[in-house]
């Protein structure tokens, strides 16, 4: 069974490993066996909010992802301006967008 850890970007600070030291319920989870999960694609990584981190940050998740490279990490932003690494997959929702636009407008209109 895979495991999935949900961060905020904006507590990546650190690092993204330190962050996910933080959400596991281990005390003093190893460095190196975390790195293996990861690099085994036992554990997927879930990054949300990159518009909300700081550059420096945003710069340690990028390196994080370019390093890596072949891991599952499901990485959320709304428009940056930013170069993600070569390997990236981009999906852009902008359906999503119209559908709850149009959800809002509807009960707009319904009050």
């Amino acid at each position: 069974k895979n495991l999935v850890v949900y961060l905020l970007a904006k507590n990546c600070s650190e690092g993204v490993i330190t962050a996910i030291q933080k959400k596991i319920p281990i005390p003093q989870i190893d460095y190196k066996f975390l790195e293996n999960l990861i690099n085994k694609n036992t554990l997927k990584i879930c990054v949300d909010g990159m518009n909300e981190a700081t550059n420096n940050t945003c710069t340690k998740i990028i390196q994080f992802i370019k390093v890596h490279s072949r891991c599952h990490i499901l990485l959320t932003t709304q428009h940056i301006d930013w170069n993600p690494p070569s390997s990236t997959k981009i999906y852009i929702i902008n359906k999503l967008i119209l559908q709850i636009k149009d959800l809002k407008r509807a009960a707009t209109d319904g009050l």
